[in-house]
């Protein structure tokens, strides 16, 4: 049998490691699967102010809100709101751009929201779209690579960002690859059926709101 001492130091090593390990993440956050970085949040607050001053200087139709959640402010979260062009038309594409706590080094990542229908909630239905409501395309490299950039540096900001969304949502034949086999494996005239059916259930854009 194991010695009782030797239990107690057991018990007192695993305590140690337990404490250990909390005081390690007590100053770490999670909203929406992002690990959020309150050392950053001012860097944060300063580009969504950026944003929306290019948003007004150049007259785009964009509707951009830092996340809010328990009364608390997170400028490291997104909402971002464009009107959908084709089987969208006019219909209000929303979803939610997430910054890695390591960005600009790290890539964000934009999730759209999904449609309520008759149904119940689904998956937008979009050739670049994941099942788990993920664009697809790379947004620090997606306007290099139309250019034929690949191989040098990203350079990138975040109103560009905005744009590469709004761009690959609406164009969604420039991605190569297809991350949803199952919508890009029906007709065109079944796509189109599925995508006007869900745009039915969207608010038309406005920008003003």
């Amino acid at each position: 049998m194991m010695d009782i001492r030797m239990q107690a130091q057991i018990q007192q090593a695993n305590k140690d490691l337990q404490k250990k390990k909390q005081d390690q993440n007590k100053n770490k956050k999670f909203h929406l699967g992002v690990e959020i970085s309150l050392e950053r949040q001012i860097y944060f607050c300063k580009i969504f102010d950026k944003v929306q001053i290019d948003i007004e200087q150049n007259c785009l139709q964009y509707r951009v809100q830092h996340f809010i959640t328990d009364c608390e402010v997170i400028y490291q979260i997104w909402e971002f709101e464009f009107e959908g062009k084709n089987n969208f038309e006019g219909r209000c594409i929303k979803g939610v751009l997430k910054f890695p706590p390591d960005y600009p080094k790290g890539a964000p990542s934009f999730y759209l929201d999904p449609v309520i229908t008759d149904k119940g909630a689904e998956v937008l239905a979009h050739q670049c779209i994941y099942g788990d409501h993920q664009l697809c395309v790379h947004l620090f490299i997606f306007w290099d690579m139309q250019n034929n950039r690949i191989d040098e540096e990203p350079r990138i900001d975040e109103i560009q960002i905005l744009q590469a969304v709004e761009y690959i949502f609406n164009n969604p034949d420039i991605a190569e690859g297809c991350p949803n086999p199952m919508f890009q494996s029906e007709s065109p005239q079944r796509k189109q059926e599925i995508q006007q059916r869900q745009a039915e259930f969207l608010p038309f854009f406005n920008k003003d709101i």
